[in-house]
């Protein structure tokens, strides 16, 4: 791969569709910010599975967005799910 080179999405190749016509360059100029998870580990006791307070931060410009509330368990070894705060109405 060379530099301004047209990279294909994994979307347009599951689509179907030959590639797509947006160059790296442009990309790389379409940058809006990083996107960054925080964990916050809970205790484990005895054989219990893992759990952690998961935060997101999305950080840009003007400044970062964070959004706390969310729980991450093992389910089983290896296998973990993600439990969501109800969206505020």
């Amino acid at each position: 791969m060379h530099p301004g080179q047209a990279v294909p999405s994994p979307l347009d190749v599951i689509g179907g569709k030959a590639g797509s016509r947006v160059t790296a360059k442009a990309m790389q100029k379409r940058n809006v910010g990083k996107l960054r998870f925080h964990f916050k580990p809970e205790p484990v006791e005895g054989n219990r599975l893992r759990s952690s307070k998961v935060t997101i931060g999305i950080e840009g410009n003007p400044r970062p967005v964070y959004l706390p509330g969310i729980i991450a368990r093992e389910v089983r070894r290896g296998k973990a799910v993600c439990k969501w705060p109800r969206p505020e109405l």
